[in-house]
């Protein structure tokens, strides 16, 4: 009997010490030892923060969306209404987006005509930023499909054919070539010579060869490629390109998690493209980032209202703001990123894009502004 009372009391210890370290697991003690957050804020320099101890960019940063309207986008004088609520905020630099359509993902062909947007467009939109006090960061977007609503996304996109390939990359610089003149007579600050496309960018050298066309042409500004930041550790064209531009959308798998729980994640997110853009002697700017204010804010950020179910539909300004709130706290504990633009204001609402707006990525007059006015001051950001 007193060695099965023995055995028994042996186990009731090894079940109750069991018990202490799930419950240390799922309340955060031990299965968060990994505090990547912390990890993060030891990367960075002290030299390049603030005295209060925060990193505010160079480049303060916002993408105005073209309204596909004629007299209602670029150039068309609808976003000067902006400007002094940017200046307001603390914004500094301005996001510019242009657009080539290609009707099939595995040809070549490439076509942009759009009568709502001209190239004449595109220059006064530029000089008006200018004349305002805003440096401009160009990126043009290439649209699968015939339109600006893809079937697919243009990550997708590829040509694995030597010889297809080859005109896909003739057609695209005919598409770059007028915008870069463009950005050398106008001094546009930084110019991305591609956006999110992932198969495409596994052809180094046709990308090499692309930037030494742009840097031949005459263009003196910084050259980036904004990625998808899943993609941008498997890219082999970074050290002929000035910065390391990110389009950084991770997902949370609950939204009702605490904002210092959904910093960590985000910083764990950071933490290599951080590591590697050190490596590499390279600054980092977040090209794209952003939230839309409703209910699947923080489960996928990448949502689109009109393209979400019915059951995610209901407006959440809360979630939009904790997702800025955790997200922007982290950016500023890194010295290393130093540009970034918010995802996104609309040169016109009187258009297609006032019926988004409630659940939409705008951030005009919504309470996350405040987040990101806090984040361009260099304000500490409170998370709870």
């Amino acid at each position: 009997m007193k060695c099965m009372f023995k055995i028994l009391h042996k186990y009731s210890i090894i079940f109750l010490l069991l018990n202490v370290i799930l419950f240390l697991f799922y309340n955060g003690t031990l299965g968060q030892d990994d505090d990547y957050y912390s990890k993060l804020k030891r990367l960075s320099e002290s030299s390049k923060m603030t005295p209060n101890g925060v990193k505010v960019p160079a480049f303060k940063g916002a993408t105005i969306a073209h309204v596909h309207v004629r007299g209602k986008g670029y150039g068309s004088g609808s976003s000067k209404r902006l400007f002094k609520h940017f200046k307001g905020i603390g914004i500094n630099s301005i996001q510019l987006n242009t657009f080539v359509y290609q009707p099939d993902v595995h040809q070549p062909q490439l076509y942009s005509k759009d009568n709502t947007l001209r190239l004449s467009d595109l220059r006064k939109e530029i000089i008006s930023l200018h004349k305002h006090g805003f440096k401009v960061y160009l990126k043009p977007h290439l649209w699968p499909g015939k339109s600006w609503k893809p079937t697919v996304w243009r990550d997708k996109i590829d040509l694995k054919n030597k010889k297809l390939r080859k005109k896909w990359f003739d057609n695209y610089w005919q598409f770059l070539k007028q915008q870069i003149q463009i950005s050398i007579e106008e001094k546009v600050a930084i110019f991305a010579i591609g956006t999110e496309l992932s198969a495409m960018s596994k052809y180094s050298d046709d990308w090499i060869d692309l930037i030494q066309k742009i840097r031949d042409l005459g263009y003196t500004g910084l050259l980036s490629y904004a990625a998808l930041a899943y993609n941008a550790p498997k890219m082999k064209f970074w050290h002929k390109l000035d910065v390391i531009s990110l389009n950084f959308y991770y997902p949370y798998k609950k939204h009702d998690e605490s904002g210092e729980v959904l910093r960590n994640h985000y910083a764990k997110k950071m933490l290599p493209f951080l590591k590697f853009a050190k490596k590499m002697n390279k600054e980092i700017y977040v090209s794209e980032l952003g939230f839309p204010s409703h209910q699947n804010a923080i489960l996928k950020p990448w949502s689109w209202p009109e393209k979400t179910a019915h059951s995610d539909k209901a407006a959440n300004f809360d979630l939009q703001s904790k997702g800025y709130t955790s997200l922007l706290s982290m950016l500023q504990h890194s010295s290393i990123v130093d540009g970034v633009w918010v995802w996104k204001y609309i040169t016109n609402m009187n258009s297609y894009e006032k019926q988004k707006y409630t659940k939409g990525f705008n951030l005009e007059n919504k309470p996350a502004e405040v987040i990101l006015s806090q984040y361009y001051r260099g304000r500490p950001i409170k998370v709870k």
